[in-house]
């Protein structure tokens, strides 16, 4: 990532706060309005159904994604994104990768390991829509129904649960996790080869001459694995 790009990704952020605080703003001052109303009505008709409830939490399941979302692209993430992928490089080649390695190695960490980050805040976000709604959906029964009727709102959340936990397991299974353990076992298959090739190199031959006791000259070949060991 260029130093261009970092700065696009902090300027997106801070612009995307000011929306967010926008956002945030909107919402809180209608809301307080929806129930000063509600609040009014209901001091001069007696009690009645809280339906600010329902522009509440619904309208706030949309606040809290939109929160994650900004929040997610913040320079800390970028931060943690980076340290994490400079630990899985150390943690494939070693302390010196970037000697050991080119841009397309790391880009291709680095790459997974955001992918992994967005999949946390796609998670994140899912999970507070769905208490959101879900706590919409039982207090509606509780005040309508008083706890008389078929407890929908529970169905509606064991279904809804179900496929929150397929979307946390499919995380679990799409995350670098299987991209980390294919490079390892690419660098340990390196590895070997490199032992192997070492092993059955040939050893290189030196040729010397050497005087005998009765003045004849004789050719002796010696290996340099040998020579290493005596000090030539």
């Amino acid at each position: 990532m260029s130093e261009t790009d970092i700065r696009h990704q902090i300027e997106k952020f801070y612009k995307d706060r000011a929306e967010f605080m926008m956002h945030l703003g909107i919402f809180a001052l209608v809301n307080l309005c929806l129930w000063g109303l509600w609040g009014f009505m209901a001091f001069r008709a007696g009690f009645i159904l809280p339906w600010p409830l329902i522009v509440t939490m619904g309208w706030g399941a949309g606040l809290a994604a939109h929160a994650i979302e900004w929040q997610a692209k913040s320079p800390k993430r970028l931060t943690r994104i980076k340290q994490t992928a400079h630990k899985r490089m150390r943690q494939l080649y070693g302390p010196d990768w970037e000697m050991m390695t080119d841009e397309a190695d790391y880009e291709r960490i680095y790459n997974a390991t955001q992918k992994d980050f967005n999949h946390k805040k796609e998670l994140g976000i899912h999970a507070a829509v769905y208490v959101c709604i879900n706590v919409l959906l039982l207090l509606i029964w509780l005040v309508v129904t008083r706890a008389t009727f078929f407890p929908f709102p529970f169905i509606v959340a064991g279904l809804w649960g179900i496929g929150l936990g397929a979307h946390a397991l499919n995380n679990w299974f799409d995350s670098s996790r299987s991209l980390m353990a294919r490079e390892q076992a690419v660098q340990n298959a390196i590895s070997r080869y490199n032992e192997n090739e070492v092993s059955d190199k040939p050893k290189r031959k030196r040729l010397q001459h050497m005087l005998t006791d009765d003045g004849e000259l004789l050719e002796v070949i010696e290996d340099t694995e040998r020579e290493g060991q005596h000090g030539y």
